[in-house]
């Protein structure tokens, strides 16, 4: 609740009441201020003091943050494609290490859209796999998906990646 001016003196009463809420107001506003890393506590000095009025700013910074994270974690998510060779592990993990960061940001994908974005990023050698699933996105959870992926990746011809040195050149 927001520290109100101070009250018309009707009572002694009413007027020690505001006073211990406003002496107590800034004794914690002091506290936020001293327990914050540096950075935040010289940013949150140049705005209006009172508790009410940092936990507020606060809040409005935080969901700031949120909001961006959200989008460049997002991001990064549809940009991530299994590359050719990796194995099937590795990909699963690094899109589930999106989809849980998201989860903690208080966006979580739905189970079937998260399916739809893994079954998306794999190479063409799962082509097959995807065309043959004949399971609802929202039946299946990302473990059970992980598993018939590592299943399917055994049957698969094993790829090898060549670096990109080329040996003896004619001219």
């Amino acid at each position: 609740m927001p520290l109100l001016q101070e009250p018309p003196l009707t009572s002694m009463e009413s007027h020690n009441a505001w006073l211990k809420h406003y002496d107590d107001s800034i004794v914690i506003s002091r506290l936020m201020l001293e327990t914050m890393v540096p950075s935040l506590s010289e940013r949150m000095e140049m705005f209006p003091r009172t508790t009410f009025d940092m936990i507020n700013l606060l809040r409005e910074w935080y969901l700031r943050y949120v909001c961006s994270e959200c989008f460049y974690t997002v991001q990064a998510l549809h940009r991530t494609k299994m590359e050719e060779g990796q194995d099937v592990s590795s990909h699963i993990h690094k899109m589930r290490t999106h989809f849980d960061y998201l989860d903690r940001l208080g966006y979580p994908y739905p189970n079937g859209i998260a399916v739809a974005v893994i079954l998306k990023s794999l190479t063409k050698a799962f082509d097959v796999f995807v065309e043959n699933l004949n399971i609802d996105p929202e039946e299946i959870s990302i473990s059970d998906l992980h598993t018939m992926l590592e299943d399917t990746e055994k049957s698969l011809p094993k790829v090898t990646v060549t670096s990109g040195i080329c040996g003896n050149i004619d001219r």
